[in-house]
């Protein structure tokens, strides 16, 4: 019942020399980090970067200082001068009925809204006509 006509398997060698140079490339990368000159400037790195972190925490501690400074400085030339003259223009907003020259009884009764009739007989107009 068998057909007979099978392939036969066939045994395929991998490339060896291709995975030889690619351990070899990863192994001179490693040898090459670890090298004297290359850790030499790994470190001048790390000190750049320490150095260049300092001189912005001196720069952050100078700035709050100054903010500090114009802020004391502001209170004392307040202090000095004294609260400004009100100014004669500024006036309280008129309000409700004394705009039209009404006025309202003051405590609990002035809190009262008044209804006033409309023009159309026989109802409140609530704006939607």
């Amino acid at each position: 019942m068998c057909g007979g006509a099978a392939p036969r398997p066939t045994i395929i060698e991998p490339n060896y020399a291709g995975y030889d140079s690619l351990a070899t490339g990863q192994l001179q990368a490693y040898q090459m980090a670890q090298s004297p000159a290359v850790l030499a400037a790994q470190q001048g790195v790390q000190a750049e970067a320490l150095r260049q972190q300092g001189v912005l925490r001196d720069l952050a501690e100078a700035r709050t200082a100054a903010a500090a400074n114009t802020s004391a400085s502001a209170s004392r030339l307040a202090a000095l001068i004294g609260t400004p003259v009100p100014n004669q223009g500024a006036k309280a907003p008129v309000l409700g009925s004394n705009r039209s020259g009404m006025t309202r009884p003051s405590g609990r009764r002035g809190m009262r809204i008044d209804l006033q009739p409309t023009a159309a007989a026989g109802g409140i107009d609530l704006g939607g006509s």
